[in-house]
């Protein structure tokens, strides 16, 4: 199983160099909803201009993903909405568990200081099994933070939904999450 640690290795590489904003797609309201351009994830319009969303995509090393990230503009606020989908060599692919609770808490661990994880929770989401995580961290650039995650895995694709900014704000905009996580589509589901 030594080709099992080394596609992950492959696929957190390229998510993190993903998430950090490669190949990405030029932002603008999302009044009406994005989509993705292979339609991997289909995200609900937000209630005001006051969000900016971008679309992106990579493909590398056998693993290919699609992210539509949403922040919040309004000034004095940091927020930030991500759904995203990203596939892994065939057989290659952990359990939602495993990854919210070692593989991406390690990665958060290694980006951020102080992580503290406030919830970790299975969840049913559309009739498959997931892991819900609520973790605080303190960034270097922007400090104290706050992230609301839940992972789902169907076959070799991993779905990733998520709630991110400065805590007041995560607690103030919990609503956009809920809806974030119940309306966004994801047909590999």
């Amino acid at each position: 199983m030594r080709s099992q640690p080394i596609a992950l290795v492959l696929s957190i590489t390229v998510l993190v160099s993903f998430i950090l904003g490669c190949a990405s797609l030029p932002a603008r309201s999302n009044r009406v909803g994005l989509r993705t351009s292979s339609g991997w994830v289909t995200t609900p319009a937000m209630d005001s201009d006051e969000w900016s969303c971008a679309p992106k995509e990579e493909a590398s090393h056998g693993v290919r993903a699609e992210m539509i990230n949403c922040t919040l503009s309004t000034p004095g606020t940091f927020f930030f909405l991500t759904a995203k989908d990203y596939s892994v060599p065939p057989g290659h692919a952990l359990p939602a568990e495993t990854l919210a609770t070692e593989v991406y808490l390690r990665q958060y661990r290694s980006m951020f200081s102080n992580v503290q994880v406030g919830s970790s929770t299975p969840t049913l989401h559309r009739g498959r099994t997931g892991w819900d995580t609520s973790l605080s961290a303190v960034s270097q650039s922007r400090g104290a933070i706050s992230k609301v995650e839940r992972v789902i895995v169907a076959g070799d694709h991993v779905i990733n939904l998520s709630g991110e900014g400065h805590p007041d704000d995560v607690i103030a905009r919990q609503g956009d999450i809920t809806r974030w996580f119940a309306e966004t589509r994801f047909p590999n589901l």
